[in-house]
């Protein structure tokens, strides 16, 4: 199974840009499954499943503001449970038949004292043990064959289980893991522990990385943006210094616009933006897709919110399903010439 680990913004919320991406990828290299999932209750709708916690647990995000501790996974959220017994359910809705959408659950976690597990489907207990104590994100494999209507994990640690990551997934192909932050300029590897996101990352073996981020930080004009250029340039060498043998990729950021003057405008800060963001990726020698070029340049936000139907949201910042898929399908095209290119080289 080949990963791509996309980190993003409110952009890739839910599933967009991100479903479509993973789609056509699996369609030329075949693969199933949401991949990796933070274990937080969330309703996706994308990939018709609820999931739910139950028990003693405490969620923790980067997102938050106060942490009490670094956060132990790449997909800055975890939730860790001590004190008693939880479950983490994974309930289907809609079509409550078997669906080929994964055959394996791969769990990420660590345990300070020994953890008893259970995987049930329905009333059918599939899978029971023990988790050994360990000071390392360790991995835990399920191969559960055609997909029952629910499943549901049952734990009694002694001490405490931190869940790091729950990847929905099959054999072999490729998926596409989604780490949506609403928000930020970038991602706050800052809040995590790198000890422990080396370990996730080597056992996940992404084979690449994608950073999608900009238009939070539009919305803030300031005269020069060699900060943003410099704060990314910090997150793409921790990233080359966490996992240096992983290609990242750095999506530019969109058009937006907003009214100024009585009169719907692109924000006058945007090629400065994008410049920062090339000039961070040429740095770190980093890929750059030029996602303001490829929606046609300044004021194609305006013209992607008039097409009927629309590409872009009435906020002029966020794409609707069509113009994610829109998005996702051009990246998915060239990521696949990339691939073909590289297997053409002598």
């Amino acid at each position: 199974m080949l990963r791509i680990l996309y980190f993003g913004d409110s952009q890739i919320e839910n599933d967009r840009i991100i479903g479509t991406l993973r789609k056509k990828l699996q369609e030329k290299f075949g693969g199933e499954g949401a991949g990796l999932i933070a274990p937080e209750n969330q309703y996706n709708s994308s990939n018709r499943f609820i999931l739910e916690l139950t028990g003693n647990w405490k969620t923790a995000t980067a997102l938050d503001s106060i942490l009490p501790n670094r956060l132990k996974s790449s997909l800055l959220r975890e939730a860790r449970l001590s004190g008693g017994a939880g479950q983490i359910r994974i309930n289907r809705f809609g079509n409550n038949q078997a669906q080929p959408d994964f055959s394996r659950i791969k769990l990420l976690y660590q345990c300070n004292r020994p953890c008893q597990y259970k995987l049930s489907a329905g009333d059918k207990l599939l899978y029971e043990g023990t988790f050994p104590v360990s000071d390392k994100i360790r991995s835990m494999l399920f191969n559960i064959g055609t997909i029952p209507g629910n499943l549901s994990f049952s734990f009694t640690p002694e001490g405490q289980l931190w869940a790091t990551g729950l990847s929905l997934e099959s054999e072999s192909g490729i998926t596409v893991d989604p780490v949506p932050l609403r928000g930020v300029a970038f991602p706050p590897f800052e809040k995590t522990d790198p000890i422990a996101l080396r370990q996730s990352l080597n056992l996940m073996k992404p084979a690449l990385i994608i950073l999608h981020f900009g238009i939070n930080v539009v919305t803030n004009p300031h005269p020069s943006y060699n900060f943003y250029r410099d704060g990314l340039i910090r997150r793409l060498r921790f990233l080359k210094d966490i996992c240096p043998h992983v290609p990242v990729l750095l999506i530019g950021v969109s058009d937006m616009a907003h009214l100024a003057n009585g009169q719907l405008i692109s924000y006058e800060n945007i090629p400065a933006i994008r410049q920062a963001q090339k000039e961070a990726a040429s740095q770190c020698d980093a890929a750059f897709f030029d996602l303001e070029e490829f929606m046609g340049g300044p004021g194609s936000a305006i013209q992607w919110a008039n097409l009927q139907p629309p590409l872009m949201q009435p906020d002029y910042a966020h794409f609707t399903a069509r113009g994610a898929e829109k998005v996702a399908t051009a990246l998915a095209s060239q990521l696949i010439e990339a691939y073909n290119e590289y297997r053409e080289k002598p």
